[in-house]
């Protein structure tokens, strides 16, 4: 009877193994594509933002140096600034 507990264990033992392999396999996997998608969503929000930033910036320094057209149309979407 103690042999085949022990065969058992061993069984459930490996089995246990490969689980915990399978899972860390998976989990890091996870995280990679998490991480290349936060780092994505952060250019792309970046790009988003800084660019009607920098367009007002150039504009209002135009402005500044008595070069700017303050007539100047602004055909802006939803996320202009003007």
């Amino acid at each position: 009877m103690s042999i085949i507990n022990e065969s058992f264990a061993n069984e459930l033992m490996i089995e246990n193994e490969q689980t915990y392999s399978n899972t860390t396999i998976v989990l890091i996997t996870l995280l990679v594509i998490t991480l290349i998608a936060a780092i994505i969503i952060i250019i792309f929000l970046n790009k988003m933002i800084t660019k009607p930033i920098l367009s007002v910036n150039k504009q209002l320094e135009e402005i500044a140096d008595g070069e700017g057209d303050l007539t100047i149309s602004c055909n802006g979407g939803d996320f202009s600034i003007c």
